[in-house]
C-alpha cells in the first residue's frame, strides 16, 4: 500500500510538471509507474526534453534567447551566449558540497544506515561493560546519531528498527545469564525480521539486500561471541580488591543450580556452577572462585563470613 501511494504521488507530481512545462505527460507517467526509459534522441522526438547538449557551452548556446516564465509569472528572455565574441554571456558557478554535506549524503544508504545502527549499539554496550576513557561510547553515540539521521531521511519502517534494537537486547541477555542459547536464537530471528522490515515499504532500489541482513547477523554473532565474551572474561579476571572483589561475595540463586544455573550478586545476573549436590532457587550462595565468566559457588550459611556485597 505504501509503495503504491508513493508511486501515485510521484506520478501526480511529474504529471503536473509536464503540464506546466509543456512536456509529454503520458511518458512521464510511464517513467514513474513502469520504469520506462528512452534514449536522448527519442526524448527530444516525444517532447520529453527541449534538446541535447554535449557540453556546458552547448547548453548555454542552446538556451540563449529562450523565453521562460519565472516564479512571479513574468516572462524573461535568457541571454546566455555572446555570439559576437563566441563566449558565454553569463558567469556559471558550481555549488560544491562541504565535507559535512558529503558525509550526510554518504550515510543515507540503506546498508550504511543499517550497519551504523548496529555499530552504534555495539559501541554503547561495550562501553557499559568496560567503562574507561569512553572511546567506544563516543564512537557508538556518533554512529547512532548518523544512523538515526539516515533513517529519518529514508522511507523507514520503525517496527523493523525496534526489532533490530530488541534483537541486540536479547543477545545481551543471553551473554549475561547462561551463555548462548534460546535468547541468542531469538536475537537472530528478531535481527533477520528487523533487517527485512526496516525498509520494506521502500522502492526496490532502497530496500535492504538479504546479503546485508546476513552480514549484519554474522557481525552481531561475532561481536558477542568474541569481543563481548572476552570483555566479560577480562572484567571477571581483573585483579581487584576490597568491595569490588567477586570472590567471597554472597548472592542469591535465581534458578536451581544443579550443577549450573544463575545467581544474582551485586545487582547483576551471573552464570554459576557448584560442586555440591544441588542448590535450590532462592538459596543464599557464596562465590568461591571464578572460571572465565562463570562463578563457582557454594551454599552460604549464616555463621560464615562474607565479603561486602
Amino acid at each position: 500500500v505504501l509503495a503504491r501511494k508513493a508511486a501515485n504521488d510521484a506520478a501526480a507530481f511529474i504529471g503536473e510538471l509536464a503540464r506546466l512545462r509543456g512536456r509529454n505527460e503520458a511518458w512521464g507517467d510511464q517513467a514513474v509507474r513502469r520504469a520506462a526509459s528512452i534514449g536522448s534522441s527519442e526524448a527530444v522526438h516525444i517532447d520529453a526534453v527541449d534538446g541535447i547538449a554535449s557540453s556546458l557551452e552547448d547548453l548555454l548556446r542552446g538556451i540563449d534567447d529562450e523565453v521562460v516564465e519565472v516564479a512571479d509569472g513574468r516572462s524573461v528572455t535568457l541571454e546566455t551566449w555572446d555570439e559576437d565574441r563566441g563566449v558565454p554571456a553569463v558567469t556559471v558557478r558550481f555549488q560544491h558540497t562541504n565535507p559535512l554535506q558529503q558525509l550526510l549524503h554518504a550515510v543515507t544508504s540503506p546498508e550504511v544506515a543499517f550497519f551504523l545502527l548496529l555499530v552504534g549499539l555495539f559501541g554503547i554496550i561495550f562501553e557499559v561493560y568496560n567503562p574507561g576513557i569512553g572511546l567506544a561510547g563516543i564512537l557508538g553515540a556518533v554512529c547512532l546519531l548518523l544512523g538515526f539521521y539516515a533513517l529519518s531521511i529514508l522511507p523507514t519502517n520503525w517496527v523493523g528498527v525496534l526489532l533490530v534494537v530488541g534483537a541486540v537486547i536479547l543477545f545481551v541477555l543471553d551473554l549475561q545469564t547462561a551463555g548462548f542459547g534460546v535468547w541468542t536464537l531469538g536475537g537472530v530471528v528478531a535481527l533477520v525480521a528487523g533487517g527485512s522490515l526496516v525498509f520494506s515499504g521502500a522502492a526496490p532500489a532502497l530496500s535492504l539486500s538479504p546479503f546485508a541482513v546476513g552480514a549484519g547477523v554474522i557481525a552481531t554473532l561475532v561481536f558477542f561471541a568474541s569481543v563481548m565474551t572476552a570483555a566479560l572474561r577480562v572484567r571477571l579476571r581483573r585483579p581487584i580488591t576490597g568491595e569490588d572483589s567477586l570472590v567471597g561475595v554472597v548472592g542469591e540463586a535465581t534458578t536451581d543450580i544443579a550443577p549450573e544455573g544463575t545467581v544474582l550478586t551485586k545487582g547483576t545476573l551471573w552464570r554459576a556452577r557448584t560442586m555440591e549436590t544441588g542448590i535450590s532457587a532462592g538459596s543464599r550462595v557464596q562465590v568461591k572462585a571464578t572460571e572465565g565468566f562463570v562463578l563457582l559457588v557454594e551454599p552460604f550459611h549464616d555463621n560464615q563470613s562474607s565479603a561486602p556485597a
